[in-house]
């Protein structure tokens, strides 16, 4: 019983070493400091998580990334299409931060999360 006890604790202390196997990634976008939409998404680890809405009259599509974790700090890709206009950024980020990236005109309030 105790090597099958030690054997899982091992598996589970090993599986949180190499990071989370999804992020939730809590989004505020802004234009002009007024809040166009808050949208939550769930990406898998180095898959693009999307959402994509109509919300008063401004519409959307929202793609992220996140494609490295380490040391507590991800990089996240972000690919913004607002009412037509494309906007990309990279971004070396904190974990569980709320962190400000300004795109041209937007401004993107992001935390990212460990989802397992």
């Amino acid at each position: 019983m105790k090597k099958i006890l030690f054997t899982l604790g091992a598996v589970a202390y090993a599986t949180s070493l190499f990071g989370a196997d999804a992020y939730m990634i809590e989004t505020v976008i802004s234009k002009n400091k007024k809040v166009i939409a808050s949208p939550s998404l769930i990406a898998p680890f180095k898959q693009a998580g999307a959402v994509e809405a109509k919300n008063n009259g401004n519409k959307y599509e929202l793609l992220m990334e996140v494609d490295e974790e380490k040391n507590g700090i991800v990089t996240l890709y972000t690919n913004l299409t607002l009412n037509g206009k494309f906007h990309k950024q990279k971004a070396k980020i904190p974990l569980k931060e709320k962190v400000n990236i300004n795109m041209d005109d937007i401004q993107l309030n992001v935390r990212v999360i460990p989802y397992k």
